[in-house]
């Protein structure tokens, strides 16, 4: 399960930095920087609630994490759930 985190951790990680880097290419091209927020990840899988203002029925600091860049989340989750699966590696039981 260990190696299953870590490879997921990785994936995400190096994901979030394509991300970073398409919209580094995005902003010296066209000469401004919008970033994608984690919410639009978030209406593109789950879609958007039926009410009008989605974000007023959520929690501030869940509204606070769905405002943030997608590029600074998706490698910040990724490098925690590599940091997880690492945990087990190298460890040797005793056994007498």
């Amino acid at each position: 399960m260990r190696a299953a985190t870590l490879i997921v951790g990785v994936g995400m990680t190096v994901a979030g930095l394509v991300a970073a880097q398409g919209q580094l290419l995005h902003w010296q091209q066209y000469g401004f920087y919008m970033p994608i927020r984690l919410s639009a990840l978030w209406i593109e899988i789950w879609g958007a609630s039926s009410a009008s203002l989605w974000l007023r029925d959520v929690s501030g600091s869940t509204a606070w994490l769905l405002d943030q860049p997608l590029c600074t989340v998706i490698p910040f989750v990724g490098v925690f759930l590599a940091w997880t699966g690492m945990g087990g590696i190298g460890r040797t039981s005793l056994r007498l």
